[in-house]
């Protein structure tokens, strides 16, 4: 089974910060890592829930953050999984705001909104206008 973490929007800096430690301690140790039983969708989740919680610490790495969201777009874009791909890309410009790098923010953001209203999908709480 794939390690797991939780949505850290809501966690205390310290708290976020175990949990991404955690999260990479188990992905070395499983005897089956997401990566290895192929399962794209999943790793793609761990890595975005560790992006989170790597801007929820104090204080947050945003470059590693935009390293895990740019590795999860590239597994959910070879998957074809469009609807997690909005979210992550809306995640991605953020961390890229947060980064300091506002033009590749920008058309981030610019595709998300447009993959989000192509699918017809309801715009999250959060999600970029």
């Amino acid at each position: 089974m794939c390690p797991q973490a939780t949505d850290h929007r809501e966690l205390p800096a310290q708290t976020a910060s175990l949990e991404v430690r955690w999260v990479e301690n188990a992905q070395r140790r499983s005897s089956t890592p997401c990566a290895a039983i192929a399962d794209a969708y999943a790793e793609a989740a761990v890595l975005q829930l560790r992006a989170g919680a790597r801007v929820a610490s104090s204080p947050p790495n945003w470059e590693a953050a935009v390293a895990d969201l740019d590795a999860a777009v590239a597994l959910l874009e070879t998957i074809g999984a469009r609807p997690a791909l909005a979210r992550v890309l809306r995640d991605l410009g953020r961390a890229q705001r947060g980064a300091g790098n506002d033009a590749a923010a920008e058309e981030i953001e610019q595709r998300a909104r447009k993959l989000t209203d192509d699918l017809g999908l309801a715009v999250e709480p959060g999600m970029v206008p």
